[in-house]
């Protein structure tokens, strides 16, 4: 029985996220569909995996891997891969290898196309999977650079044996991700970047992006047995510890994490693009609808809300959410989709090669269709929230603190109006020996302007307090609840103040913790200071494990709070005004540029433009495409041709490339020769399709992702001509090995890796 690292409560984190998309009520896939109802809408449909050659813009490797040469644009990957590593390391800042803005796990038996590439020594050489999982660390404000752009955006896959890199990220200007292979990524050669076959990719990548497993990761090294074997071929692997303590199953948390944000994009730019209305993406869209102008600046005003408020709530209680956001969004959400609109699922089974065995059974297989994670149906106020979560990820949060560090001058050179939420408060008090004392409030009032609050702060030497608000809970006017948690605390002046009458009182201001902004109400206004004041005789000698006093009031709490968000009000006002006079800007079709929204934002609050390393200007080295063996070479079965090229005729050894006739699958041999070397495994492949889906060993092959983008449902396929041309010309081939495909399938169910290997699965 292979054993695991002991569970930790940041566990749970990833098992919410993977629901916590729509915020709950979406019907499942089923349900969504009925006799006379068309089925919901995928928000990416692996059917249709778009263009291999980035419609618009550059993925963000691309501008990773840059580089100018006697004044020309060349491609520089960096070798080996500490070196690329490193790279990325300068743009997220010099302490990023000591935290966790990188996440990295090793994955000697996993399910990537280059999974046999080890064999058979597959914890020799593991596959090292890297993610960038947050922002660089004390960005300078006023920029938007490359690091800033990167995280839940940037994955990598390398496999030592393999010679390459499989890399996944987004492409701002297009608002989708990017597949991209680096060929020769080893000793003495020259990398090569290219485009992927999307077909090929989005098979198994179903939501257009990077997939992961499920909790608890067991092909990978937070599984221990998994690292206790990899650490006795080595410590480590690419600067990668195969034994770390608990490390190993934080780094697959991260990235699980990560993976599962990341999913979001391609709904949220949906919901940007298609469901505020306007014209269809492609046309001239500099002057769009008004109406679809005043949607997507809604849209654009919750997302800065929601981001400033440190990913917590945006304001739904004003008529412009109603009228320009809310309301025309389920009007179109009728008009468009009807029945909804289906969210890929980004994690895939959990698998354990070590129980399980080796091979990537069907059920655990990612070309297996995955059924939608939900179903947003436009009815839910949690599926618009979701649509926001995404397009607020999308705002570098370096500029985020531009923002908010502007809106804090503006408000110091206006002095708006403050407002003020008082509630009675239990404080209570204990001396710790040799540090200083420990203080625990709980403060609660009701009404209108409702407030819960619980607290702690530390006071040491030298009078410096430190502290936390674990839980904060208000409302004004009776309107939307807002809660807080996790807050940190910052205090204005050192130390407690005591006043005439001997009551001491203490004055801080609540952060994020995970961004240190300001903690803001939501409809933007910051809360200033929280202000606690207490009787001096308070209660000593608390349980220093009690999370809030439980001793009838004795002080008070006042929450400052102030409504600084208004020129952002009149800032995104100010750009719809220019857009619908037909200047260009933010609010077209096109995608959501979360970097070129905050830029227009901040200009029109006065700041300068922000320093971009990677615009439009920029030169790029050209695209090149997996395009070196587009066509099956002479000779090849036109039915294979017509329905397995697509993946076999390639230059690159992964998938098999049986089609292609390459001197790196088959030698000098011709193409239907490898088709003859791979015979016995695509028979047993096709045979799937004979099975029920419980019964199947292995995915059938076409994978369904690609015939249904081909126009063939699974019934159609099954009893179709295609399917029995390709099996009548493998029984052939097997005929003459001496062999049939009732043969092949009973020794494929006993064991499928027993069957001789298939070109690039045995290298």
């Amino acid at each position: 029985m292979t054993g695991y690292r002991p569970l930790r409560w940041r566990y749970a984190a990833v098992l919410l996220l993977t629901l916590a998309a729509g915020a709950g009520g979406a019907a499942p896939f089923a349900q969504a569909q009925s006799n006379t109802e068309p089925p919901p809408v995928w928000a990416f449909d692996p059917a249709e995996p778009g263009p291999d050659r980035p419609p618009l813009g550059r993925s963000l490797f691309d501008h990773l891997v840059a580089a100018e040469r006697d004044g020309a644009a060349v491609t520089d990957v960096p070798f080996p891969f500490a070196a690329l590593r490193q790279r990325l390391m300068e743009h997220l800042g010099p302490d990023a290898a000591n935290s966790d803005v990188l996440a990295q796990v090793l994955i000697p038996l996993g399910r990537a196309l280059q999974r046999n590439a080890a064999a058979p020594d597959y914890f020799a050489s593991p596959r090292l999977v890297l993610a960038v999982v947050g922002d660089p660390l004390s960005p300078p404000r006023g920029t938007y650079g490359l690091g800033a752009r990167l995280k839940d955006r940037l994955y990598i896959g390398y496999q030592a044996k393999a010679r390459s890199l499989e890399v996944i990220s987004y492409n701002e200007a297009a608002g989708r991700f990017e597949f991209q292979i680096v060929e020769d990524y080893a000793p003495g050669r020259t990398p090569r970047v290219v485009y992927a076959r999307r077909a090929v990719c989005v098979a198994c990548h179903q939501n257009g992006g990077p997939i992961f497993s499920q909790p608890p990761w067991s092909e990978t090294n937070a599984n221990a047995e998994v690292a206790t074997r990899l650490a006795a071929r080595a410590t480590e692997f690419h600067g990668v510890a195969a034994e770390d303590g608990s490390r190993p199953f934080d780094q697959a948390l991260l990235i699980s994490t990560a993976v599962v944000k990341a999913n979001l994009y391609g709904a949220s730019q949906q919901v940007w693009r298609t469901g505020c209305g306007g014209r269809p993406s492609g046309e001239n869209q500099s002057n769009d609808r008004p109406a679809a102008t005043r949607c997507r600046a809604a849209l654009l005003m919750a997302a800065l809300q929601f981001k400033l408020s440190g990913g917590r709530h945006f304001d739904r209680s004003t008529e412009t959410y109603r009228d320009d956001l809310a309301t025309p969004l389920r009007r179109a959400w009728q008009r468009t989709w009807r029945s909804g609109l289906a969210i890929p699922d980004a994690l895939i089974p959990n698998r354990d090669p070590l129980a399980d065995g080796f091979d990537v059974t069907a059920i655990s297989d990612p070309l297996r269709t995955r059924a939608p994670l939900e179903v947003w149906t436009g009815e839910d106020p949690g599926d618009l929230q979701a649509a926001v979560t995404g397009l607020a990820r999308l705002l570098p949060a370096s500029n985020a603190a531009s923002l908010d560090g502007r809106l804090r001058d503006l408000a110091r050179d206006g002095a708006p109006p403050r407002s003020f939420v008082r509630a009675p408060c239990a404080v209570s008090r204990r001396s710790l020996e040799g540090w200083g004392e420990r203080f625990l409030f709980r403060c609660e009032s009701d009404g209108p302007d409702s407030l819960l609050l619980n607290g702690h702060f530390y006071l040491g030497p030298e009078a410096r307090l430190e502290g936390g608000i674990p839980w904060l809970v208000m409302s004004e006017g009776g309107e939307q609840a807002m809660k807080f948690e996790d807050l940190a605390i910052a205090a204005d002046h050192p130390g407690l103040r005591a006043d005439r009458t001997g009551r001491t009182s203490v004055s801080f201001r609540p952060l994020n913790r995970r961004d240190e902004l300001r903690a803001r109400l939501a409809d933007g206004s910051v809360i200033e200071t929280i202000a606690l004041t207490w009787d001096a005789a308070i209660e000593d000698g608390a349980d220093p494990s009690a999370e809030i006093p439980d001793h009838p009031a004795n002080g008070e709490v006042v929450l400052t709070a102030v409504p600084d968000f208004a020129p952002v009000h009149e800032a995104v006002a100010l750009l719809v005004s220019q857009a619908e006079q037909g200047a260009p800007g933010v609010f077209s079709s096109t995608a959501f540029h979360g970097g070129r929204a905050m830029a227009a934002v901040l200009a029109a609050l006065g700041v300068g433009s922000l320093v971009d390393c990677c615009g439009d200007d920029r030169p790029m080295p050209p695209v090149v495409l997996d395009r070196s063996a587009p066509d099956p070479a002479p000779g090849v079965h036109q039915t294979f041709a017509r329905f397995c090229a697509a993946c076999h005729a390639t230059a690159l050894p992964f998938p098999p490339n049986f089609l292609s006739g390459g001197t790196r699958s088959v030698g000098a041999a011709t193409a239907p020769d490898g088709l003859a070397l791979c015979a016995e495994r695509i028979a047993f492949r096709l045979a799937m399709w004979d099975r029920p889906e419980a019964a199947r060993g292995k995915s059938p092959m076409p994978p369904e992702s690609w015939l249904s983008g081909a126009g063939w449902t699974p019934a159609a396929w099954r009893d179709g001509a295609p399917l029995a041309a390709l099996g009548e010309h493998l029984a052939g081939l097997l005929a003459r090995a001496g062999t049939s495909a009732q043969e092949v399938e009973q020794r494929g169910r006993q064991d499928y890796e027993a069957l001789p290997p298939c070109l690039g699965e045995a290298e």
